[in-house]
């Protein structure tokens, strides 16, 4: 009984041992939403500088996770760009059902996004 029993104590272990993830934009990957298209609730997003846009409704897309999404020098370098114009609307972030006060979005300068008309 023992000897079944260490192993299972171990592999528990393992389990909650389970460390959030930082995820680099560029780097790990190309685009903000393809980030947390692949990360986890509680992992982190660190975005480079840049000016971010999407063809979409939205340059991100929480998709009901809560993530630390953060420019990594600041809103003076890193800038999310709706693109929005008479014809076309779209948001800085979409926050669905589900989210706590541990997503979060810090450290972008925000232009050109309006919510679309429903």
């Amino acid at each position: 009984m023992r000897a079944c029993l260490i192993p299972f104590l171990v592999g528990l272990l393992a389990a909650g041992s389970a460390h959030a993830l930082t995820i680099t934009v560029p780097g790990d990957f190309d685009t903000i939403q393809e980030a947390i298209d692949a990360a986890a609730s509680g992992d982190e997003i660190r975005v480079g500088p840049g000016t971010w846009t999407v063809d979409g409704e939205a340059i991100i897309d929480f998709q009901g996770k809560n993530l630390r999404i953060y420019s990594a020098e600041g809103p003076d370098t890193t800038i999310l760009d709706g693109q929005s114009t008479n014809g076309r609307r779209c948001r800085a972030a979409l926050c669905d059902a589900g989210l706590d006060n541990a997503a979060t979005l810090q450290g972008f300068t925000i232009i050109n996004c309006l919510a679309p008309h429903y």
